[in-house]
């Protein structure tokens, strides 16, 4: 079962859907989605910021994750 919430930022209302069972078990992509993070087009890099990405993705991604979580768990 989902509870929404309400947050009111200075740019526009913004509803959150709390996804049941929340946690680290919780898929980013739908935390992602409930903070409307999907609708995000990435920005376009070089060949050489791709490989400088490549280095560093995994330490990147975990930190995003952890991050998103956190940030998710706290609305």
């Amino acid at each position: 079962m989902g509870m929404v919430l309400k947050r009111y930022s200075t740019l526009r209302p913004v509803t959150l859907t709390k996804i049941s069972g929340t946690g680290s078990n919780t898929n980013i992509s739908e935390i992602e989605k409930c903070l409307d993070l999907d609708m995000i087009e990435p920005i376009k890099i070089t060949s050489a910021d791709s490989k400088d990405m490549e280095n560093d993705m995994d330490y990147f991604k975990g930190w995003y994750e952890d991050e998103l979580r956190e940030f998710f768990e706290e609305q």
